[in-house]
């Protein structure tokens, strides 16, 4: 039987697509069968699933034991933001942290404003071993076009979002601060590393100078053929293992 598209659920699946409504009712949207169904295998709280009747079928290992919700095909494409959708959709709570001090390698993203950016550090992040990441007015982690770009790396991570000041408070003295800059010391020429905190700055303006100017080190990454940059996220997954492979030289 359909749910009606004035259902109080749909209606709240609907609003998470705006990020006011992701902060107010702690909860965001996982949409398409591989991401849902990681979802569950990391053991992630999820409120309700909504499934598109058209999709049904395909879905039923899914939906076993579940709450869930089935809508017509029109309504389901109202609540996602893709252009071809998969017809199957989780609303799950996000995860309650209280900031912390670091306790692995750990990653700080410093007013990174680009979702698929920030998507695409966060699964490098969850890759290379940075399982705590702390955010200062980033782009929302839990945007459906972040949760696409970072390919269930949101449900293996422990992000923190808190001020640059905040976040200083915990670090500083917990383990080295390695900030990236083009203007830093070759991280080739850098030695090793214990375990530490990379901070990413911003894609226009850099790391910001709160950070900067209580950093330990500052690398960068050689360019060639008069290339000025790369991309934030192919230098921090660059960065990321590169750092971890010196700890173990």
């Amino acid at each position: 039987m359909n749910t009606s598209a004035n259902n109080k659920n749909i209606v709240l699946a609907k609003k998470l697509l705006q990020k006011k409504y992701r902060d107010l009712e702690k909860k965001y949207l996982v949409e398409g069968a591989k991401l849902v169904r990681e979802v569950f295998s990391c053991n992630q709280s999820v409120d309700f699933l909504v499934v598109s009747e058209n999709d049904f079928d395909k879905y039923t290992d899914i939906l076993d034991g579940k709450k869930f919700f089935t809508v017509d095909e029109r309504t389901f494409s109202t609540l996602t933001d893709t252009v071809t959708d998969q017809g199957i959709l989780a609303v799950v709570n996000k995860p309650s942290l209280p900031l912390r001090s670091p306790e692995s390698n750990a990653l700080v993203l410093d007013r990174l404003q680009d979702p698929s950016n920030v998507g695409a550090i966060l699964r490098s992040a969850a890759a290379a071993g940075y399982n705590d990441v702390y955010m200062v007015e980033c782009a929302d982690p839990y945007s459906p076009k972040c949760i696409r770009a970072g390919m269930s790396s949101q449900f293996r991570l422990n992000i923190f979002s808190a001020s640059a000041e905040e976040i200083l408070a915990e670090i500083k003295g917990n383990c080295p601060l390695i900030c990236a800059d083009m203007d830093g010391e070759n991280v080739f020429d850098c030695g090793r590393f214990g375990r530490h905190a990379l901070v990413l700055g911003n894609e226009g303006g850099g790391v910001g100078e709160i950070f900067r100017s209580v950093c330990d080190k500052t690398v960068s990454l050689p360019m060639s053929n008069g290339v000025e940059s790369l991309n934030v996220a192919v230098s921090a997954g660059i960065l990321m293992y590169l750092l971890t492979n010196s700890q173990t030289k």
